[in-house]
């Protein structure tokens, strides 16, 4: 097998500017060298203009002042950088949360998986890794843009229970993420929450403390139990 150093060379450049790589078999960015490329795919020039912005046709022009006296004439040049977010791969993350979620205009479930500012969105059936993730934002309802997200999870109704920092809770509807109400939990204002979520017998459980749980009525106005979580999951661990 041959490798094109022109090639391996670009590619090197690209990851030195920031760019991660890409899915895309013809894009240089992509992660294994198959064969020769001669220019760069539409995937490599959208992760350059997402980090650095499109090339203007217009040249810029530099504003410059002259003094009025004959001595000498001094020039002031204005620059303004504007720093992009750094695009990463899926693959070089941890993510600060995931969840699955399913509606009627989907034929399966889909995996998100949120990271920073942005949201990876993974068909299950397909099993393909989107070269390039969507903005977090537009997942979050306006109410809870504030908040620093922390768990979330889809109730059987098919709402989104969201947890934001410090421990409030919120519900929104899935898919068109509209804000439909908060609410609270019979939980330690200061516990750390693991894990929320629904069993497939449509139990509700929070984790918390890497030790306790409690298990809640599916609307979570009531608690129907609590203790340790090895009582009721002897295969889970505690830290």
């Amino acid at each position: 097998m041959y490798i094109y150093m022109y090639n391996v060379l670009v590619h090197e450049i690209g990851h030195a500017l920031g760019i991660a790589h890409s899915a895309s078999p013809n894009a240089i960015m992509f992660a294994f060298y198959q064969h020769e490329i001669r220019g760069l795919d539409v995937d490599d020039i959208n992760a350059v203009q997402y980090l650095y912005g499109r090339k203007n046709k217009y040249d810029s022009i530099p504003t410059s002042t002259t003094a009025s006296a004959i001595p000498k004439t001094t020039t002031t040049i204005r620059s303004t950088t504007r720093k992009q977010p750094i695009l990463k791969n899926l693959c070089d993350i941890i993510p600060d949360f995931m969840f699955l979620a399913i509606a009627p205009e989907f034929s399966n479930y889909r995996l998100y998986i949120a990271h920073d500012m942005f949201i990876w969105k993974l068909d299950l059936n397909e099993m393909i890794i989107p070269s390039q993730p969507e903005l977090l934002v537009d997942y979050v309802p306006t109410e809870l843009r504030q908040y620093t997200l922390q768990h979330i999870f889809q109730s059987t109704n098919g709402d989104l229970i969201t947890i934001v920092s410090p421990n409030n809770y919120f519900s929104a509807s899935f898919p068109t993420i509209k804000f439909l109400d908060n609410f609270s939990i019979d939980i330690p204002d200061r516990a750390r929450i693991n894990a929320i979520f629904q069993s497939n017998a449509g139990r509700s459980y929070t984790f918390y403390n890497n030790m306790s749980y409690i298990e809640f009525s599916n609307d979570f106005t009531d608690v129907l139990n609590r203790g340790r979580i090895r009582d009721i999951f002897p295969g889970l661990p505690e830290v």
